[in-house]
């Protein structure tokens, strides 16, 4: 009776230990993200006259900032800053797909001043540029040759951006915290062949040891929520 008893509490507890490691593994803060610091470039864009011609899109912030876009009758897409009067040009921002669709957007997670053009320079070749202005000088900052998201990820109240690139894709996550830019390279720290992003903010891994899985990026940490089957 005695030793029945005895098995009965090994077994309880071997029960209660299993139940534990079991909740820790549940609620494990995953994989701890590695970010690498980003230089922004800051390159000052020189203040010069351009033939502004051609097919022309305007973005106006106000009489004293605008930024053009315009093609010179060509099958490239240019772009300018007007700034109080002068002219600073940014060269070519894309090429031309049969129209001007270039999108721009203003106040992007740099914040106040930046702006964000998208272009294409080939089939699956988008890149998208970042301007800043500060004391009406206008600066590149940021070039990424990529499509490129800007969503909170990870739920902290501030935006980053999810680029991805190839086939298979290669997905990076950059954060701008601080005015400090940093990058964290998905494909590698996970060891995978492709990492997609797809809503509701989840990253789809494809990697030979694992096969399919689906992770999600919570505070610094990039948990694993479930396997997904082919």
């Amino acid at each position: 009776m005695k030793k029945s008893i005895a098995y009965i509490l090994i077994a309880l507890v071997v029960i209660s230990a299993g139940t534990v490691l079991y909740n820790i593994f549940l609620n494990s803060p995953g994989q701890k993200v590695k970010w690498e610091k980003v230089e922004l470039e800051k390159k000052a864009l020189p203040s010069k006259d351009v033939d502004v011609s051609g097919i022309v899109t305007l973005w106006s912030d106000s009489d004293n900032e605008k930024l053009y876009l315009y093609d010179q009758g060509t099958d490239k897409v240019f772009g300018v800053f007007f700034i109080h009067g002068k002219e600073y040009p940014l060269g070519q921002v894309s090429m031309k797909l049969g129209h001007l669709h270039n999108d721009i957007k203003h106040e992007t997670l740099f914040g106040d001043g930046s702006y964000r053009v998208d272009g294409v320079m080939g089939i699956d070749y988008p890149i998208i540029t970042y301007y800043k202005i500060e004391n009406k000088q206008p600066y590149e900052i940021l070039s990424i040759e990529a499509k490129v998201q800007e969503l909170d990820v990870n739920g902290d109240g501030q935006k980053e951006l999810i680029s991805a690139r190839g086939t298979p894709t290669e997905t990076k996550i950059y954060s701008y915290k601080n005015k400090t830019l940093k990058v964290a390279q998905l494909n590698e720290q996970l060891d995978a062949i492709s990492v997609t992003f797809e809503n509701p903010y989840r990253f789809l891994v494809y990697s030979e040891e694992q096969g399919q899985a689906i992770y999600e990026l919570r505070d610094d940490h990039l948990v694993k929520v479930k396997e997904e089957t082919e």
